[in-house]
């Protein structure tokens, strides 16, 4: 198997997603490994596929709940409060925009529970 050597990835990837495909390119064969949750990356990472995989990540840690999707970060803290990021605008996360962005921030809400 080939991988891209100038590949450059511009889209958000969970760290914990290479597990699989790093097994994978070993040449492991598993059934363990139908049960990780993740996209297959192998595909893309050896220019089979023109276009990374897309999907919403979810996560969970100290009360907090969180979803990205695309450029939009939705947390809701363990306290009830709820933000909304513009990731591709706002790296640092400073500017909450839950008030001027309530549809994006309910649909990322209904998409989290």
């Amino acid at each position: 198997m080939k991988f891209l050597s100038t590949l450059l990835c511009t889209t958000f990837i969970c760290i914990v997603a290479y597990g699989a495909p790093a097994i994978a390119a070993a040449g492991v064969k598993s059934e363990s490994l139908t049960k990780l949750d993740g996209v297959e990356l192998i595909p893309w990472l050896s220019d089979d596929e023109a276009e990374p995989p897309r999907r919403d990540l979810f996560w969970r840690f100290w009360g907090q709940a969180a979803i990205r999707s695309g450029q939009w970060k939705y947390l809701v803290t363990s306290d009830g409060r709820e933000m909304l990021f513009n990731i591709r605008d706002d790296k640092k996360e400073r500017y909450n925009l839950f008030s001027t962005h309530p549809e994006t921030g309910s649909k990322l809400k209904s998409k989290l529970q």
